[in-house]
């Protein structure tokens, strides 16, 4: 383990002497984030992260379009309701400390296709990945990860 943890140091924070580097990683991961989520949009895959939302009459009227989503935006609940952004939804999801909102509106389905599913899967993943390179930045930052 303490092997890894040393190979994790080197590869994000060069052992301390370089903690920005770690920022490169984090760009990397919002670049695939964004991505994936650009593709679960595309797909009609992303869906409104509300079971209010879900199981109103006006949803159920465009769940069978090709892109549900855009569809119910077209309706006057939509029209309210937060415009999906994919570069701050991913940015949520690599960086959960910033908050923009976009994960509470909208959230990536498994019933519609693969991108969805992917996506979903692919979050937890990215999240879990953001949290470790932000824990090592700052441990780089700070000055606890330090090897002379």
């Amino acid at each position: 383990m303490s092997r890894a943890v040393a190979c994790a140091s080197y590869l994000l924070i060069d052992y301390g002497h370089r903690p920005l580097k770690a920022l490169w990683s984090l760009l990397a991961l919002w670049l695939i984030a964004t991505m994936l989520a650009h593709f679960a949009w595309k797909a009609g895959d992303m869906v409104p992260n509300s079971d209010v939302i879900l199981t109103s009459e006006n949803w159920a009227a465009v769940h069978d379009a090709d892109h549900p989503a855009m569809a119910w935006e077209a309706t006057p609940e939509g029209a309210s309701w937060e415009t999906f952004n994919r570069y701050a939804w991913a940015a949520y999801v690599v960086i959960p400390i910033l908050d923009f909102g976009q994960t509470q509106a909208w959230t990536p389905t498994t019933a519609r296709g693969w991108a969805g599913c992917t996506l979903w899967w692919g979050k937890w993943v990215l999240s879990a990945a953001g949290w470790i390179v932000l824990a090592f930045a700052a441990a780089g930052v700070t000055g606890v990860a330090r090897r002379d």
